[in-house]
């Protein structure tokens, strides 16, 4: 038997890993490379303070991918209305966002604003989003401007020099 860490709450993806979050259960652990997948009872202290990278129901063991890297600790949680997605999205997907703006010359054109954006969460009609602080206000005016479209992307796969006006 071995102790690994249970989720006593419901930890969101976006807010900060407390200590009354988690709990220690044992598992029979028969297979060594399940308990690669899972954070052990000891660890817990590395994790309380991280951000959580994603949700974990209350009763589920405890991922070993639930902080987020340090690199995504800063980003913002923003709830953006959003004009369409892929009906398949979820939590942990990464996407653009496609907006609308004007051209130098006034005339309307969609371009890809972001990429690479992690979803942390679906609504109907909303989605919410890991956002550089910086940028929020931006996301936000277009949101009321035209609205956001959102396409799935693999994570990492930034394309470079897309044309505007011209999509995805």
């Amino acid at each position: 038997m071995v102790a690994v860490l249970k989720a006593t709450k419901d930890i969101r993806a976006g807010t900060r890993i407390t200590s009354d979050e988690l709990g220690a259960t044992q598992i029979r652990a028969a297979d060594p490379s399940v308990l690669q997948t899972l954070i052990l009872s000891g660890d817990r202290g590395q994790i309380v303070g991280q951000t959580a990278a994603m949700d974990v129901r209350a009763g589920s063991l405890v991922p070993a991918g639930v902080s987020a890297p340090q690199a995504t600790s800063q980003l913002w949680t923003a709830s953006i209305p959003v004009r369409r997605a892929p009906v398949d999205l979820k939590p942990g997907d990464h996407v653009a966002l496609l907006v609308t703006g004007t051209t130098t010359t006034g005339s309307p054109a969609e371009f890809v604003f972001l990429q690479d954006v992690q979803v942390l969460s679906i609504g109907s009609g909303s989605a919410d989003l890991w956002l550089q602080p910086n940028v929020v206000a931006q996301v936000e005016w277009y949101a009321d401007h035209g609205g956001i479209v959102l396409f799935k992307m693999q994570p990492g796969s930034v394309q470079q020099k897309l044309p505007a006006g011209g999509g995805p």
